[in-house]
């Protein structure tokens, strides 16, 4: 608002020849304003309020206020629509503020002044009474009642004394859900407000404002209508066989770019073949209610070796009818292992969090090699740089003069190429040579089939050790490393050499390998 002082100064210097657009400078005015006030000739205008121009009374709009629960959005939606009145939404709250119409009418007709004197217990006994009765509840609530203004507001929900009648019949059947709702449409309209409505009759507060609702815009019938819960039911199940009928379909043929379903572009098919729009959130429900959820593929361990089933059967044949003069050793490399820091799982505090350097320099490297005796149940290991013929003919060496007084020991590993070199194979045709004549075990091989690590034993005892010695560990050199994983390897030989047990568990068995698919499901930590 310009004030007096500049009105004037503005009429004076246009009186004075002054033009315009040096008067919007000189003043900093826009040129417009300097219009309007020379021709209002520096005088203040009139205060003009948009409030006389629209039809709208305090009365009026309280109780459009009261019946709408105090929503402005649906007080204006009444008034464009049903009332043809032209104001915008920002209209209509100043034009409310104005009147001081605010919550605190609502709070006004509230349960605590409409009910004054009785408590909760009380009120709902006597609309228990009323029920059991069959007596009209009418003069008993309008006791309670001490607000007639608010109950003069709102005396179109007030039931006639035929609706009555027919709440009290329902009521007296058994029907508590038609009682309820006369008795949520009754004291609505005699004032109590929702939130006191919900707590008299233990109900959610949406329950109470959507029966309001539904009585507001269908009438009395409505609360009679019974619901027909079998069509709804036969909706629901004819959804879901839809829904099944697209989710065995692939993506593709629909004209989805997917590999796969997801819920959003399975409700996109069902939209444009039904014509009907369904929302993500029901075709989760209706897939998980049929029975069907995201799952991962289980990858399946196998191998592709044309002989994989007679190698099997040989192993199994070997390991099962060993005598006590033969060993049976599985036998596997590991690493190189790089000295370095490793991650691991530990016991932390809730909010810690270790870090672990994603690239580090190594401070040197091992390789192991172990041999793990099926019977005994104890393991025999060498270090050495590489993986290669020479440290598989020290490890074989080892283990013969470890076991000199056997007759036979069986060796299975996998397929690897210093398993098969020509070098090994004629160092294990001289010393069989040589045992044959003099004394010692003859070295005889049991190969594993191609890629099927996991027939293997001793992975899973170099699983074992890496969690309890590798993971989370910090070694400064490779001596610190190699003394680790020794110490690992003496503890568990002197505890199975206490506590006698066979290597693995259903490898034991025959009956478990007599079906070829629980051969091929390569489930080594449980063998």
């Amino acid at each position: 608002m310009i004030n007096p002082e500049k009105r004037n100064a503005v009429y004076y210097l246009n009186k004075e020849g002054m033009p315009i657009r040096m008067i919007s400078r000189r003043l900093r005015v826009n040129r417009n304003t300097v219009k309007v006030i020379i021709n209002q000739k520096g005088q203040m205008p009139d205060k003009v309020t948009r409030k006389d121009k629209i039809r709208l009374n305090y009365d009026h709009l309280r109780g459009l206020y009261i019946k709408c629960g105090g929503r402005a959005n649906l007080i204006h939606e009444m008034l464009v629509k049903n009332e043809k009145e032209n104001l915008s939404y920002s209209t209509l709250t100043r034009i409310l503020r104005e009147f001081n119409i605010d919550r605190s009418i609502l709070e006004s007709i509230s349960r605590y002044s409409c009910f004054k004197n009785f408590n909760l217990s009380a009120i709902r006994a006597e609309l228990h009474h009323c029920m059991t009765k069959g007596k009209s509840y009418k003069f008993i609530l309008g006791k309670m009642v001490r607000d007639p203004e608010s109950m003069t507001e709102r005396n179109h929900f007030l039931l006639t004394m035929d609706e009555c009648c027919s709440v009290i019949e329902h009521g007296k059947k058994g029907n508590k859900k038609i009682w309820r709702d006369g008795i949520i449409i009754e004291l609505f309209g005699l004032g109590a407000s929702t939130r006191g409505i919900s707590e008299i009759l233990r109900i959610s507060l949406g329950t109470t404002r959507n029966v309001i609702k539904k009585y507001n815009e269908f009438g009395f019938n409505h609360l009679l209508a019974k619901r027909n819960h079998n069509a709804r039911r036969e909706y629901s199940n004819t959804k879901t066989k839809r829904i099944l009928e697209i989710l065995h379909q692939k993506p593709a043929l629909c004209g989805i770019n997917r590999s796969n379903w997801n819920r959003k572009s399975i409700a996109q098919v069902y939209t444009q073949q039904y014509g009907e729009k369904i929302g993500i959130s029901t075709v989760g429900r209706l897939i998980n209610r049929a029975g069907y959820r995201i799952k991962k593929v289980k990858q399946v361990l196998t191998s592709p070796d044309p002989n994989y089933r007679e190698k099997v059967e040989l192993l199994l044949n070997t390991i099962q009818t060993l005598n006590q003069d033969e060993m049976f050793f599985f036998i596997d490399e590991l690493g190189p292992l790089r000295i370095k820091k490793y991650g691991g799982r530990c016991y932390m505090k809730k909010d810690e969090i270790r870090k672990l350097p994603k690239v580090q320099t190594p401070k040197g490297s091992i390789t192991l090699f172990a041999a793990l005796s099926a019977t005994s149940n104890q393991i025999t290991w060498l270090y050495g740089r590489s993986k290669d013929t020479k440290a598989m003919i020290d490890l074989i060496e080892i283990l013969s003069n470890q076991y000199h007084d056997k007759s036979k020991i069986y060796i299975t590993w996998d397929a690897a190429s210093w398993h098969r070199s020509n070098e090994l194979e004629n160092w294990i045709d001289n010393n069989n040579y040589h045992a044959r004549n003099n004394t010692g075990p003859i070295i005889e091989l049991v190969p594993l089939p191609t890629s099927s690590q996991f027939l293997n034993v001793i992975e899973s005892i170099f699983s074992g050790m890496k969690r309890a010695v590798i993971h989370h560990s910090d070694y400064q050199n490779e001596v610190e490393m190699k003394s680790a994983i020794s110490q690992h390897f003496l503890q568990r030989n002197y505890y199975f050499k206490e506590n006698p047990k066979r290597v693995g568990k259903k490898i034991w068995e025959n009956d478990f390998f007599l079906d070829y698919n629980n051969i091929k499901s390569g489930d080594y930590m449980e063998w």
